[in-house]
């Protein structure tokens, strides 16, 4: 597949001028795939704003000779476990033109020039998920090298009537999130929550505070207490619309009590209060802790799935 673009048009670093400019171009996108939008302004800029992102150096747009952005890729996670993730978006009226796989050329290029940022004895594998509705990315990934490594589900659940109640094991109670005392807490529950998740790297205290702490919305999270001890939590906030989970995670000291399903339902029923009555999520289809066994008997069910796709860059020792 060529990685040459059309004459005409250029590949540039965006700037932050840029940011809605991108988000239009992803939510046509979104439309064109997915018949809906899953990804606004809100979210270029968390990417953006995130520790260690270099805007001139970790994204690239691609400008038609109008001057319209029709393209954008951007490498927005480096993790210490050897995982570097990419992301990228063409517009519907540009496909098959070579842009898609001229900015995985770059991506792949960046990626290799933060190889010595990891251990040497890592393995380092470039990833990038998309929708299982685009058609066009499998042949695009197979001729540069990908491989399909894992699926990802959206799970929706929607109420028309209230939701049961939560039932809670003996010990454990429920209480809101506190933000001016639980975010040590629920940063220590998160990590050991997904620590054998697949392509979870543990989360720095700093890295929370400014990349993951503002994005649930406090009077809509939750923590599960064993006494003084945080035994699970769950953090949402809302998406177009509808309720988020963003985080559910059960300490394994805690797991095989229900806890997880109480959870949700506590979540549901809070949502439900306020008007609310869809509430999604997205999880690892091959979850080890059994995640979406869980969601599925909350009533909830798959919306759509996204392949994530890797490429490695070096072999591990």
């Amino acid at each position: 597949m060529s990685a040459v673009l059309t004459s005409g048009f250029v590949t540039r670093a965006p700037i932050r001028d840029d940011a809605q400019m991108i988000a239009d171009l992803i939510a046509v996108y979104d439309l064109a795939v997915m018949g809906e939008v899953v990804f606004d302004l809100s979210n270029v800029l968390r990417d953006w704003d995130a520790p260690r992102f270099d805007l001139a150096q970790d994204a690239r747009v691609v400008v038609a000779p109008d001057g319209s952005i029709v393209a954008y890729e951007t490498l927005y996670h480096v993790d210490a476990n050897g995982l570097i993730s990419t992301d990228g978006y063409v517009h519907p009226d540009h496909v098959g033109q070579g842009i898609a796989s001229h900015l995985l050329v770059w991506a792949e290029a960046r990626a290799r020039s933060r190889l010595p940022e990891f251990e040497e004895d890592l393995g380092v594998t470039l990833k990038a998920g998309f929708s299982s509705n685009d058609q066009r990315a499998y042949p695009l990934f197979a001729a540069l090298g990908y491989s399909a490594i894992r699926h990802y589900w959206n799970m929706q659940i929607e109420m028309p009537t209230a939701p049961p109640a939560p039932l809670w094991a003996d010990r454990l109670s429920v209480r809101n999130f506190d933000p001016d005392q639980d975010h040590y807490a629920v940063w220590y529950a998160i990590n050991d929550s997904f620590g054998q998740h697949w392509g979870m790297a543990p989360i720095s205290f700093e890295d929370w505070m400014t990349n993951e702490s503002g994005d649930f919305i406090p009077e809509l999270s939750f923590l599960a207490m064993a006494g003084g001890e945080v035994a699970g939590v769950v953090l949402c906030n809302y998406h177009m619309g509808n309720g988020k989970v963003l985080w559910l995670g059960v300490r394994p000291a805690w797991r095989r009590l229900g806890l997880g399903m109480a959870l949700l339902h506590h979540t549901f029923a809070e949502f439900y209060r306020r008007g609310t009555t869809t509430v999604e999520l997205r999880v690892d289809a091959e979850n080890v802790t059994g995640a979406t066994r869980v969601y599925e008997r909350a009533g909830m069910r798959v919306t759509h799935r996204f392949d994530i796709y890797g490429k490695e860059l070096r072999a591990g020792r």
